[in-house]
């Protein structure tokens, strides 16, 4: 993760579980909008949390969905993402 985040001037990484139910209900919603115009320039990452545990506790990860916003490497953002308009927010954050 470190070499994407760094390779990319806006990223967002979306932080899965395998059991998480609320997370295979947000996926269509975090595909859509990394396909959306207004979020062109945005690079989208979709991490499996326990797969990935050194990027999860980078970012001080605490149960999923979690979201957190890299601009030119650097953590701006991050949270418990519990719906679409969370990740809404946290995609404006990048703008």
């Amino acid at each position: 993760m470190p070499d994407f985040v760094c390779n990319n001037q806006r990223v967002i990484v979306k932080f899965t579980g395998k059991e998480c139910a609320k997370c295979e209900e947000l996926a269509p919603a975090y595909l859509d909008l990394s396909e959306q115009e207004d979020y062109s320039g945005i690079r989208f990452l979709k991490l499996d949390a326990e797969d990935n545990p050194i990027a999860s506790k980078e970012v001080s990860q605490h149960g999923t969905p979690f979201i957190a916003a890299y601009r030119n490497g650097d953590l701006i953002g991050q949270q418990l993402a519990a719906s679409k308009a969370d990740m809404i927010k946290m995609l404006n954050s990048l703008l």
